[in-house]
């Protein structure tokens, strides 16, 4: 455990966090909701979408309890109003989803990379956390359980 792997793995998460609520403002913005838009969320601005508690503080203490083998973290909740989108049930469905579908494509990405380019070891090992990340990350939030996007 050290400050630099705290940094590191914070990092890696605020990244993976950020790809995974901004893909729930952008589908909402793409059906028809401007709220996240007009909240400032749809950016992928890692700042937009911290949580002082769940973002910060939560993390932290898992990554020190864990004694830096552990971190997990949630960001701020996107903004959606359920009637401005075109046809609510059926686009809650896409933008709940959509979330947890760019971490796991998110992953894919990484891991073609991973496989076709010939990256130094210090990419490769920070790659490699960032594909953990963004798997747990999306496969966590396809529980069926409040308030995930299950």
């Amino acid at each position: 455990m050290s400050i630099i792997g705290l940094i590191l793995s914070f990092g890696l998460l605020l990244i993976a966090m950020t790809v995974h609520e901004f893909s729930h403002a952008f589908s909402a913005y793409l059906l028809g909701d401007k709220t996240a838009k007009s909240a400032g969320r749809l950016t992928l601005n890692p700042l937009a979408h911290i949580d002082p508690v769940w973002t910060l503080l939560i993390p932290g203490m898992l990554y020190i309890s864990s004694g830096g083998k552990f971190i997990f973290g949630s960001a701020k909740p996107v903004p959606v109003n359920y009637w401005a989108l075109r046809d609510p049930k059926k686009d809650m469905f896409w933008v709940g989803i959509s979330g947890p579908l760019s971490n796991i494509i998110f992953a894919f990405l990484l891991s073609l990379l991973l496989r076709f380019l010939p990256l130094p070891p210090g990419l490769i090992f920070i790659f490699s956390q960032l594909i953990l990340i963004d798997l747990v990350l999306g496969v966590f939030n396809l529980m069926p359980i409040p308030p995930l996007d299950g």
